[in-house]
């Protein structure tokens, strides 16, 4: 399911904004991975606002790509689930990427991105004993990343194991590491 609650686009501002953005399966986690033949991950995404600034929208009316400086996120949160009772496809490298990423990537390019608040939780079950196989969920505050100058920067980041699973966690306040293309 693939839902908004507003979409706002102003041509004289460039900008774009969206609010309750949610994406996840139509059916219960069971559900979902007894429709799939081999290992699965099932994600839910939610952002509350959503908003792109700097770009081209009549392109993006158009159905061209939209080039925008700068996307924010005040707020997100990602839960992915990976059914471990399957086995994986033959040779999953060449799968092709996932429609909703294939689809955000041929309409939209950008040059960075800024997260106020971002919880991401990855998270394996086996369904078919329905037991807990253990993962991680990784708090952000203040994620700022730039494809312009290859850079990744947060003023806090902490990974937490979720229960049952024997690991520590990991707190750190500033978190910067740069890309350089080394060809």
């Amino acid at each position: 399911m693939r839902n908004c609650q507003a979409l706002t686009a102003s041509l004289l501002d460039a900008l774009i904004f969206a609010e309750n953005i949610e994406v996840k399966p139509l059916v219960g986690d069971v559900e979902f991975f007894n429709n799939q033949k081999v290992r699965t991950t099932r994600y839910r995404l939610t952002m509350p606002q959503f908003f792109i600034q700097g770009n081209s929208i009549l392109g993006l009316l158009q159905g061209k790509k939209c080039a925008a400086d700068f996307i924010r996120l005040p707020n997100l949160t990602l839960d992915m689930l990976v059914d471990t009772s399957k086995s994986p496809a033959v040779d999953s490298l060449s799968l092709p990427t996932p429609s909703l990423w294939k689809s955000l990537q041929s309409q939209i390019q950008f040059d960075s991105i800024g997260i106020e608040i971002a919880r991401i939780s990855y998270a394996e079950m086996n369904t078919a004993s329905d037991t807990s196989r253990g993962g991680y969920t990784f708090y952000s505050k203040g994620l700022r990343a730039s494809f312009r100058d290859s850079s990744l920067r947060a003023r806090r980041l902490e990974i937490h194991p979720l229960q049952g699973l024997a690991a520590s966690a990991f707190t750190c306040g500033e978190f910067r590491i740069g890309f350089r293309d080394s060809s």
